[in-house]
């Protein structure tokens, strides 16, 4: 499966999100997961390493610096946080952008 996280390094959603992420990390393993942001490389750096710091330094987690807006054209998230969860078929299994959510997308991830 893959997971993508659109996130902003300014928002305290994708803070709060990040830190549930990175708390639950150990779940995730067997998913490949795309971070994807806006933000420059020193901003979102500094936010990996407060909020994620061990999420993002696993091998199945790969950062995506979207500098041309690539990600929002194509994905069209509504805020920050969305998340994106993918089945091995390539196709949409949850989008969301709310927090709340985060238990059942991990729990959909795993399953």
């Amino acid at each position: 499966k893959i997971m993508f996280l659109f996130f902003d390094a300014e928002c305290s959603h994708c803070q709060e999100s990040a830190a549930v992420y990175n708390k639950e990390q150990g779940k995730l393993n067997d998913v490949s997961i795309y971070m994807v942001t806006r933000n420059d490389k020193a901003s979102a750096t500094t936010f990996l390493k407060k909020y994620a710091p061990v999420l993002s330094g696993k091998k199945n987690v790969t950062v995506l610096f979207d500098a041309n807006n690539v990600f929002i054209s194509r994905f069209l998230p509504k805020k920050f946080p969305s998340m994106f969860l993918y089945g091995k078929d390539q196709k949409l299994i949850i989008y969301s952008d709310e927090e709340k959510d985060i238990p059942m997308i991990i729990s959909k991830a795993t399953s």
